[in-house]
C-alpha cells in the first residue's frame, strides 16, 4: 500500500526549515567575511593561492620563469652615443643564466665582473633553519656595490647580505627587507622591512587586517655596517604620530576604517646627505624621503624625530624610487601603475619642484616607442645630468639626456635565449678608475667572474 502524498502544509513547512538554513549558513558566511572569522581567512587565504598557481604554474613547475618577458627590443646595448652617454662601467641586479646575480657590464654590454650567490650558504648566514622561499621565487631587489668590490644585495623579502668582490659572504641578516637600500652619513644602513600583524595598533585602531586576516605594516629599518639589526619603526605609527590621518585613510577599500593587506607599500627611503641638503632648504641632512606607492604619495620625514614635514600625492601614481637631485629637485619613476597593460598612459620620469609641486621635466613612453613596466623602477642622475632609467618587466637599462624632448643616448636589454628578457631591478653607473677591484683574480674564477 504506498503512502499518502504530503501534505501542502508539509511541503511549506520542508520548504520554510530549508529556506531558514540556507539564510543562516548566509548570514553566518557574511559574518565570517566581516568580522574574519573562521573559515573566511581560510577561503581567502586558498583563493590567493589559487589565484598565484593559475598565473604562475608554469614557473613553479620549472617551465618558464616568472622573471621572464618576451623580447621585442634586441640584445645586449642597442642604443650607443659615446659623445653624449656618461661614459663607465653599470652595476646591474639582473636574472640571467636561470638565477639572478650581480654584474658589471661596460658600455658595450660584456661582462667585467660578476658575482653569483649560494642561497643556501646565505640563508645559513643569515640564521634561517630552512630556506624561506623557494630558490625559483628569489630575487635581488636592492643593491649597492663599494670600491673594493663589496656588495650589498637586498634579499627580496627575506634580508640583507653583504658579499666581497670574490662573492663570499661577509654578513646576511633576516628580516623582512625589500626594494631598497639607504645609507646614513655615520655608515648605518637604512633598509624598507615588513611586519605582518593579525590585529590593528591601538594607535591606529582604524587600519585593520584584510579579508584575508593580514595587516602589513611597512617599516624603516636600520642596520649597523656588520648587519647587526639596531632598530624597526613602523610606518603606520609615524604617519599617525604626525597627524597624516589623510594619507593613512588614503589606503585601497578606505573611509572610516580600512581593512587591507598593503595600505601603504612602502618601496623606497632615500636619506638627504650633506652633500645635498643646501640644494633643500626646507629640509635637513638625514631626513628620510619615503614612497608610498599604494597610496601615491611621497612623503620627507625629519631625520631626527620622524615628523612628516613635506608630502605630495600625484600626479604620479603607482610611483617608485624618488630621489633628491643636486638641482633642489626630486626626479621619481612613475609607473601609472594599472595592471599587465599601461591603461592610464605609459609610464613617464618626472623631475618635480618639490616647492611648487610642478613637473619641470618629464619622459613619457609613446606607442612608436613603448615604455612600461608594472613592477619596480629605479632612476639615477648621471654625473653629466643625464638620467639613467631601470624598466624591471622590460628587462632593460637606458640612459637618457635632459633636453625637451629627452633623447636616448645608451640601452642595454638583458636578452635571455633568443625569445626573452629577464628582469632588472637595480642599475648605477660608475666611473672604471674609481673601482679598486677590477681585474684582480679571485681563488678558482674564470675571466669576467
Amino acid at each position: 500500500m504506498s503512502e499518502p502524498p504530503p501534505r501542502l502544509g508539509d511541503r511549506l513547512e520542508r520548504f520554510f526549515f530549508v529556506a531558514g538554513i540556507a539564510v543562516l549558513v548566509f548570514l553566518a558566511g557574511m559574518a565570517a567575511d566581516r568580522y574574519n572569522l573562521f573559515p573566511a581567512p581560510q577561503l581567502n587565504a586558498a583563493v590567493d593561492a589559487a589565484r598565484d598557481w593559475r598565473e604562475n604554474w608554469r614557473h613553479y613547475f620549472g617551465i618558464r620563469s616568472k622573471w621572464l618577458e618576451p623580447n621585442d627590443r634586441g640584445t645586449g646595448v642597442t642604443v650607443y652615443d659615446p659623445a653624449r652617454a656618461q661614459p663607465g662601467l653599470t652595476f646591474i641586479t639582473a636574472y640571467r643564466e636561470g638565477r639572478f646575480g650581480a654584474y658589471l657590464i661596460d658600455m658595450a654590454g660584456a661582462v667585467r665582473h660578476r658575482w653569483t650567490l649560494d642561497l643556501d650558504e646565505i640563508w645559513r648566514a643569515a640564521g634561517y633553519d630552512s630556506p624561506p622561499m623557494p630558490d625559483v621565487d628569489f630575487s635581488i631587489h636592492g643593491a649597492d656595490l663599494a670600491p673594493n668590490g663589496d656588495v650589498l644585495l637586498n634579499l627580496a623579502g627575506a634580508g640583507v647580505a653583504r658579499l666581497d668582490r670574490c662573492s663570499r659572504i661577509r654578513w646576511a641578516t633576516a628580516f623582512k627587507a625589500h626594494h631598497d637600500i639607504s645609507y646614513l652619513a655615520d655608515g648605518r644602513i637604512v633598509v624598507p622591512g615588513d611586519i605582518y600583524l593579525d590585529a590593528p595598533y591601538p594607535e591606529v585602531p582604524y587600519i585593520r587586517p584584510s579579508p584575508e586576516g593580514v595587516l602589513k605594516d611597512d617599516t624603516l629599518v636600520l642596520l649597523d655596517a656588520e648587519g647587526k639589526l639596531l632598530e624597526e619603526i613602523s610606518l603606520l605609527k609615524v604617519l599617525a604620530r604626525s597627524g597624516r590621518h589623510d594619507l593613512l585613510t588614503a589606503a585601497p577599500r578606505a573611509g572610516w576604517v580600512a581593512e587591507t593587506r598593503d595600505p601603504l607599500h612602502v618601496n623606497n627611503i632615500e636619506v638627504l646627505t650633506a652633500e645635498l641638503a643646501p640644494a633643500f632648504p626646507d629640509f635637513a641632512a638625514g631626513d628620510f624621503m619615503v614612497s608610498m606607492r599604494n597610496i601615491n604619495t611621497v612623503v620627507i620625514l625629519d631625520g631626527r624625530t620622524l615628523e612628516v614635514k613635506w608630502s605630495q600625492t600625484g600626479p604620479f601614481f603607482g610611483q617608485h624610487d624618488p630621489d633628491f637631485l643636486p638641482n633642489g629637485n626630486i626626479l621619481l619613476f612613475d609607473n601609472r601603475l594599472k595592471g599587465s597593460r599601461p591603461e592610464y598612459g605609459y609610464s613617464r620620469i618626472l623631475e618635480i619642484d618639490p616647492r611648487t609641486r610642478e613637473i619641470v621635466w618629464s619622459y613619457e613612453g609613446s606607442d612608436s616607442d613603448p615604455f612600461y613596466t608594472k613592477i619596480g623602477g629605479k632612476v639615477e642622475w648621471l654625473e653629466n645630468g643625464n638620467i639613467l632609467v631601470v624598466s624591471p618587466q622590460e628587462g632593460r637599462v637606458f640612459e637618457l639626456t635632459r633636453e625637451r624632448p629627452p633623447k636616448m643616448v645608451w640601452q642595454f636589454v638583458n636578452a635571455v635565449g633568443e625569445k626573452d628578457v629577464g628582469y632588472v631591478f637595480d642599475a648605477l653607473r660608475f666611473a672604471e678608475e674609481d673601482l679598486t677591484f677590477l681585474d684582480a683574480p679571485c681563488p678558482g674564477a674564470t675571466p669576467g667572474s
